[in-house]
């Protein structure tokens, strides 16, 4: 009897210390947009000068380098002043020449709608793209009229102002053959510039603290067994002592008597 209560009581222990399951822990995907960074790069102050007047239909470009990341050119500003009438004016993008450091002769990387510029004391004029510019790059960046218009400037030994051939009866604006210098001055310009950030990875749930937390068991895969066959044997020493007292043995139980069979009548 005391080896069946101290089986019972070590398989209460070893279910009692069987931990209930855990669900494994999982990363919520992470749906959200990474964010993204505007930026203006180009010249933003309001030149102390103003140019004079370039002929019409030409383009008037000045360098500039992109911000050090990948992005996108989404609108370029111009301070410019016109003529009552107003003239029809369009934002323009021309890859630099390495070699001579000056706008590819061309066609312009990317040329916006027209804006009607009419102001005398000169305003910024807004227009909006999208280019996927290159970083760290020098682009040349500027406008073109169809009428007389004036930019603002400031000296500068960074950069450079210079306008394409004129378009005369007999020629076509595009592609541009040649560029004339203007000089070594910076134009009130400048880009808005989106550039995105890196993607960013999601943070890994701490599987070390919820493992740490699980109980361990009491009792082994072996121990079970164990506890199993002392509990079996108990029961066939019960059921023998109880078959003994039934049927208590006699000195005739102890002696074999042989089978002898009767004869066939």
């Amino acid at each position: 009897m005391s080896l069946t209560l101290a089986a019972s009581l070590m398989m209460e222990n070893t279910i009692a210390a069987t931990p209930t399951p855990i669900p494994e822990p999982t990363t919520t995907p992470d749906t959200t947009s990474p964010p993204v960074t505007t930026s203006t790069f180009a010249y933003e102050a309001k030149g102390s000068q103003t140019s004079s007047l370039p002929a019409p239909k030409t383009i008037t470009l000045c360098n500039y380098t992109t911000p050090p990341d990948t992005g996108t050119i989404t609108q370029i500003s111009i301070r410019l002043t016109g003529i009552p009438e107003g003239s029809q004016v369009r934002a323009v993008i021309f890859a630099n020449d390495p070699d001579s450091n000056l706008p590819q002769v061309g066609k312009p990387l990317l040329q916006t709608y027209a804006l009607n510029v009419t102001s005398i004391s000169g305003e910024w004029y807004n227009f909006k793209m999208k280019y996927p510019a290159a970083q760290n790059t020098v682009y040349w960046l500027g406008y073109y009229s169809d009428n007389y218009t004036q930019y603002y400037f400031d000296n500068n030994n960074d950069h450079i102002s210079l306008t394409s051939q004129i378009k005369g009866e007999n020629s076509t604006l595009l592609p541009v053959l040649s560029w004339r210098y203007h000089g070594k001055t910076v134009m009130s310009l400048y880009a808005q510039y989106t550039a995105a950030d890196p993607q960013h990875t999601p943070t890994q749930p701490n599987t070390d603290s919820v493992i740490s937390d699980i109980p361990r068991p009491a009792q082994s895969y072996h121990d079970t067994i164990f506890v199993l066959l002392i509990m079996g044997a108990e029961f066939t020493i019960i059921v023998t002592d109880q078959d003994k007292k039934k049927n208590p043995p006699s000195s005739n139980n102890l002696i074999s008597t042989p089978y002898i069979q009767e004869p066939t009548k």
